[in-house]
C-alpha cells in the first residue's frame, strides 16, 4: 500500500507538469491575427451582400449541389501593391475570379478534380498590378452538397499574404509534423524491441495514431495539399478522421495489461470496418467523403462514450496488484490521456456545429485547436505510459532472471543443473552445431558420505564445482548432472584445447588436495568431439564421453584393487 501511494503521489505530480506545460503552450502560441500585419486586409467585411453572399436558397450554413453564390466587393483604392493577391480557402466548390466582370482565375477544372469531387485548396490568386479601386467578385459554386457559409478573403502583397497564411497557421502545421515524426519515430523503433506482443503490437498502434493526427492536422488546415496533390491531400484529411476511433481503441486495448472482451473486439472491428465502407463508398462516386463526415462525428462520440466506459473499467481493476507487474499504471495514463483527448475533441466538434449553424465565422477559419491541445496531452500521457513500463519490464526482466537462476542453477554448487544442460544440448543439436563434451566424475564421494557424513560430502562437491569453474571459466556450458556427475561442452572440435584444460584440471586438483586435510579430490573423465558419431544429437556425443569416462573410472578402481593387494601381501 505504500508503494502504491507513492506511485499516485508520482503520477499526480507528473500529470501536473503535463498540464502545466499545455498551459504554458496555450498562453505562448496565439492565434496570429490579421492585425499583426498592416499590409494585409480582410475584405469580407466589406462585401456589397454581406457575409452571406447572393444566392437562391444560400443562408450562410451550407450550400447543396451546383449551388452558386458570389461574393462582391471594391478593391481598396489606398492600398496599392507591388504584386497584389487574395487568399482564401475553396472547400470543395468551382471557384471563379473576377476583376471589373472580366475572368482572371478559375479553379476546379476537369484536370483539378476526381469526377465531381472538386479538393479542399488554399488557393492564393494573383490580381493585375491596377485592380486598386476596381470590383472583385468571388463566384463559389459547390461540387457536392457541403457544409460551406462564409469565407475570410485576404488581399495584400504575395509575398505578405504567404507569410500570414503560414504564421496564422504555426501551430497546427508544427504539431502535425511533430506528431507525425513522433509517430513515425515509434514505428521504426518496434523492430529493434525485445518485448511481449502486446506491447509491440500497442506501440504499433500508437505510432499509426500519431501519424495519422499529424495527417489530419496539416489536411484540416489546407497545408498538407503543399506536399501532395490536393485530391489526396482532401482524401487523407477525412480518411484519417475517419479512422481515428478505430486507432484509439487500438491504443487503448493492446495497452499491455489493459483488459480486454468480446465487446472491445466488437467495437474495434465496427471502428474499422465503417471507415472502410466510407471509402468503397466514396471511390465508387455514389457519395463522396467529405458529405459523410457527419458519420465520422458518430463514430468519435461513441467511441468516446466508449473511452469512459473502459477507464471507469480499469479503475475498478487498478486495485490488482501483481508481485512481477505491478499495477500496471502506465495503461491507466494511457486510457486518462485518451479521454482528455476525446474531450477536446467534443469541444471541436461542438464549435464546428455551432458554426455551422449560425454562421459567426467561416468553417475554414476554425483551425481545431483544442484537439491540438488534446494531441499535445496524448503524446505527454504516452511518454509517461513509455517511463513507467519500461520500469516495469526493467523489474519484470530481473525478476525473470531471477526465476529461471532458480530454475535452472544448482543450489549446492550455483553452476548449470540437469534441466538447463539438457535445453542447452538440445538447442545445439537444432542447430547442428560441432562440439566437444568432457564428462566428468568426482571419485571417492560415496567413502567421503560414509565415513564422514553428507554435510562433509557436500563440501566436498561443492568444493570440486569450484576447481571446475576456475578451469572451466569460458566454456560454453558447466554444469552438474547429478551426485558426483559433471558436464562441459566446448564449441568447436579443439581437442588440444580439450585436453590442454584437462591437464589444468589434474593440477588445480593437486593443488587443492595440498590444502584439504579431510579428504582428498580425485575424478575421471572422458572427452568426444561431434565427428566421432554418426548421430547431429550433443547427447550421442555426451554418451561417448561417459563411455570413455567409465573406462578411465575402471582403471582407477583397478589401481587401487592392486594397491590395497601390495598393501594386504606387505
Amino acid at each position: 500500500m505504500k508503494m502504491d501511494r507513492i506511485i499516485i503521489k508520482r503520477i499526480i505530480s507528473i500529470l501536473a507538469a503535463a498540464l502545466m506545460f499545455v498551459f504554458m503552450i496555450i498562453m505562448l502560441a496565439p492565434t496570429y491575427n490579421v492585425n499583426d500585419s498592416v499590409d494585409i486586409c480582410r475584405l469580407t467585411e466589406s462585401f456589397f451582400e454581406g457575409d452571406k453572399g447572393t444566392g437562391d436558397h444560400y443562408d450562410g450554413s451550407g450550400l447543396a449541389k451546383g449551388e452558386t453564390v458570389i461574393f462582391s466587393t471594391i478593391l481598396p483604392s489606398d492600398k496599392e501593391y507591388t504584386s497584389p493577391c487574395i487568399s482564401f480557402i475553396s472547400d470543395f466548390c468551382y471557384t471563379n475570379v473576377y476583376v471589373d466582370g472580366e475572368e482572371i482565375f478559375k479553379y476546379g477544372a476537369s484536370d483539378e478534380r476526381k469526377g465531381d469531387f472538386v479538393p479542399k485548396k488554399s488557393l492564393f490568386v494573383a490580381l493585375p498590378k491596377d485592380c486598386a479601386g476596381k470590383v472583385l467578385s468571388v463566384e463559389i459554386t459547390a461540387s457536392i452538397e457541403t457544409n460551406y457559409n462564409v469565407n475570410y478573403f485576404y488581399y495584400g502583397d504575395s509575398d505578405e499574404v504567404s507569410k500570414f497564411f503560414v504564421k496564422s497557421r504555426r501551430f497546427p502545421l508544427f504539431m502535425g509534423i511533430f506528431v507525425c515524426v513522433f509517430g513515425f519515430f515509434i514505428l521504426i523503433t518496434i523492430p529493434v524491441l525485445r518485448g511481449v506482443q502486446t506491447a509491440i503490437v500497442s506501440m504499433l498502434f500508437h505510432g499509426l495514431l500519431l501519424m495519422d493526427l499529424g495527417i489530419y492536422f496539416l489536411g484540416y488546415n489546407t497545408l498538407l495539399g503543399y506536399a501532395i496533390n490536393e485530391y489526396s491531400a482532401s482524401l487523407l484529411e477525412y480518411a484519417s478522421l475517419f479512422y481515428l476511433p478505430f486507432l484509439v481503441q487500438g491504443a487503448m486495448i493492446f495497452n499491455d495489461g489493459a483488459k480486454r472482451n468480446k465487446l472491445t473486439y466488437f467495437v474495434m472491428a465496427v471502428d474499422f470496418i465503417a471507415p472502410t465502407l466510407v471509402l468503397i463508398i466514396h471511390y465508387s462516386g455514389f457519395i463522396y467523403i467529405q458529405q459523410m463526415v457527419s458519420f465520422s462525428h458518430i463514430l468519435i462520440l461513441f467511441q468516446g462514450m466508449y473511452c469512459i466506459v473502459f477507464l471507469i473499467r480499469c479503475i475498478k481493476n487498478s486495485g490488482q496488484y501483481s508481485e512481477i507487474y505491478g499495477n500496471r499504471v502506465y495503461s491507466f495514463i494511457i486510457v486518462i490521456g485518451v479521454n482528455i483527448f476525446f474531450l477536446t475533441s467534443y469541444i471541436d466538434l461542438a464549435s464546428y456545429y455551432v458554426i455551422h449553424s449560425l454562421g459567426i465565422i467561416p468553417q475554414t477559419s476554425v483551425k481545431g485547436a483544442f484537439i491540438l491541445y488534446g494531441a499535445i496531452e496524448l503524446v505527454i500521457s504516452m511518454v509517461i505510459s513509455y517511463f513507467f513500463q519500461h520500469i516495469a519490464y526493467i523489474n519484470e526482466d530481473s525478476i525473470r532472471n531471477n526465476l529461471e537462476g532458480i530454475a535452472y542453477r544448482d543450489e549446492l554448487t550455483d553452476i548449470s543443473n540437469r534441466a538447463y544442460c539438457e535445453q542447452v544440448m538440445a538447442r545445439m543439436t537444432r542447430k547442428k552445431m560441432a562440439c566437444m563434451v568432457v564428462s566428468i566424475d568426482l571419485d571417492g564421494l560415496k567413502k567421503v558420505n560414509d565415513n564422514l557424513g553428507h554435510q562433509i560430502g557436500d563440501r566436498m562437491i561443492k568444493g570440486f564445482a569450484g576447481i571446475l569453474k576456475n578451469v572451466y571459466a569460458n566454456a560454453d556450458l558447466l554444469g552438474r548432472m547429478g551426485g558426483d556427475e559433471f558436464i562441459v561442452i566446448i564449441k568447436g572440435r579443439d581437442i588440444a584445447r580439450c585436453e590442454g584444460l584437462l591437464g589444468k584440471l589434474k593440477m588445480e586438483i593437486e593443488r587443492a588436495n595440498r590444502d584439504e586435510t579431510e579428504f582428498k579430490y580425485a575424478a575421471s573423465w572422458g572427452y568426444a568431439s561431434s565427428h566421432e558419431v554418426d548421430s547431429t544429437e550433443v547427447k550421442d556425443i555426451y554418451m561417448l564421453a561417459d563411455t570413455r569416462m567409465y573406462m578411465m573410472k575402471d582403471e582407477h578402481h583397478q589401481r587401487m584393487a592392486e594397491l590395497s593387494a601390495k598393501e594386504v601381501m606387505s
